[in-house]
Parts: C-alpha cells; structure tokens; sequence
C-alpha cells in the first residue's frame, strides 16, 4: 500500500499476511518515497513495529521542526548541519552532544530505524508556507530535497498509522 502521494512524499508499505495471528509483532516491507526516490530497500522484510513507533513518536514534533535559520540555507548546508550535530559530535564532550542531539533530533525523520532503513537518513524542516524533506541519495550520495505543502509529513504518517489500524487491529 502507498500512503500519500508517491511523487512528493509518501510511505509503501506492504504488511505479511502472516503477521497477522500475532497480535505483539507486525512483520513487511518499507519504504519512504519522495519526489520520485525511494529511501529503504523495500526487498527487505523486517519487524515494521519499529519504524511505526518511530512515525507514531515523530508526530509529537510536527510543527517544532521551525527554524527561520534553515531558511536561509540550500539543502546541502542544511544537510551538513544537521548530520554533524547529530552524528558527527564525537569529538564534543558529553553535555555538549546531549545538547547538540536535544535541540535537532526532532528535525531527523529516518534515522536507520530498522535494516530496511540502514544507513538511510532523512530530515524534515517546517515554515508556515511549506515543508522541505532533505535526504542523501544512497546512491549517488547526493544531497535530494522535496519541498512540499505544510502538514504533508504529518498526513502521510497518520494515514500509514491509520491504515495499520484498520487493517490490524
């Protein structure tokens, strides 16, 4: 199933039948689509609990994802910030990374949350006109940004959520 618009942002999702008769663990494929890219190896079954809890935390900083700092920078530098404070502060000292990780962990939507998803990062920025999805390709490890409508990750993730639900409950 593909919750939201394949093209812009969206999540495929495809649920094993056999998850069904265990109401603890959800297993299927995942992936996150955006502006004609795919994000995560959607070959690959893996436990999709995870990544649902991860989605269902996410929606707690829709709208905290602001800052007019961001604004003012091209993908690329945006991407280079972010990825540095989160996963290049090895060299800070201890208070210094908890602070660096509090202050811009809300902005990262795809942190490697399971094997699908490995090495796969993504980072999510909001303004009131609209919302700019920033990626590396994995591939080309090319830096790759969707700027989309305000609200989009937010109603993408609660259809996904939605859907699971319905389909699961």
């Amino acid at each position: 199933m593909i919750f939201g618009d394949k093209e812009k942002l969206a999540i495929e999702c495809i649920f094993d039948e056999k998850s069904k008769t265990d109401e603890q663990i959800l297993f299927g494929r995942i992936a996150i689509l955006a502006g004609g890219f795919r994000l995560g190896d959607i070959s690959l079954t893996v436990i999709l609990n995870i990544p649902m809890l991860f989605f269902q935390q996410s929606l707690k900083d829709c709208e905290k994802r602001r800052s007019d700092f961001f604004n003012q920078m091209n993908a690329e530098a945006v991407w280079e910030l972010l990825y540095s404070a989160l996963y290049d502060n090895y060299e800070s000292d201890i208070n210094e990374s908890y602070e660096l990780d509090k202050k811009y962990r809300k902005f990262c939507i795809c942190p490697g949350f399971s094997e699908a998803f490995d090495g796969e990062i993504a980072f999510l920025i909001e303004d009131e006109q609209e919302e700019r999805f920033i990626w590396m390709d994995a591939q080309t490890e090319q830096i790759k940004e969707v700027r989309l409508r305000p609200e989009t990750y937010k109603n993408v993730v609660e259809s996904l959520l939605s859907g699971i639900q319905t389909n699961y409950s």
